[in-house]
């Protein structure tokens, strides 16, 4: 788990990649398919349908994700929680 800011988000197909920035270091999560993460918002109400390739670039957020063996600044996206 990681609290921070969302800095870019770059889709392809379902495929989502994102570089989250925790203030420590810069972590780039990736998911194949993106339907499958769950996207929540506390503490405000989204506006409309949202697009996590279009509207969730320079929000707050915390991310869950597994960590990639290996790789200390990788992991496999599992949920999204954007926050004001």
């Amino acid at each position: 788990m990681a609290d921070g800011q969302i800095k870019s988000v770059t889709c392809k197909g379902r495929a989502l990649d994102m570089d989250f920035d925790d203030s420590y270091e810069i972590l780039h999560l990736h998911t194949d398919n993106y339907f499958k993460v769950n996207f929540s918002a506390i503490d405000f109400t989204p506006k409309g349908i949202m697009n996590p390739c279009k509207t969730v670039k320079g929000m707050y957020a915390r991310v869950y994700y597994y960590h990639i063996k290996g790789h200390p600044h990788e992991g496999d996206l599992i949920s999204v929680q954007l926050r004001k």
